[in-house]
């Protein structure tokens, strides 16, 4: 039980739990402990939602950019991903949507817009 609250709360703040903070979380009832145990799952999840939240914005502001770029120049999406790839001293596909933070459920478009450029 302890390996599982110790998890539950490294994924809610980061940092794995004080053994003070586990003996006091061992000395509640059970009824507490599953209090504890539902506010550390809520922030697991609302960190969730604002990772899925600031992701969905990059990419929108990556989508936007990255269209204007393409329409101002001329060119096809792929080559202005390339292109701004290059301005980000970048040439993998995997470290450029870490860089952009548009989310690496993006990395397959990536890899496609750029073969057919």
């Amino acid at each position: 039980m302890t390996d599982l609250i110790s998890d539950l709360y490294k994924d809610a703040y980061g940092f794995r739990p004080s053994s003070e903070w586990l003996r006091s979380y061992e000395g509640l009832t059970t009824k507490e402990q599953e209090k504890m145990d539902e506010y550390l799952q809520r922030l697991i999840e609302a960190d969730i939602q604002r990772e899925k939240d600031e992701e969905a914005h990059n990419y929108n502001v990556w989508f936007n950019s990255i269209s204007q770029i393409a329409a101002s120049n001329n060119v096809s999406f792929g080559t202005a991903i390339r292109w701004d790839m290059e301005a980000h001293d970048v040439d993998d596909v995997g470290y450029y949507v870490y860089k952009t933070g548009i989310g690496y459920s993006n990395e397959w478009f990536i890899n496609q817009e750029l073969s057919l450029a």
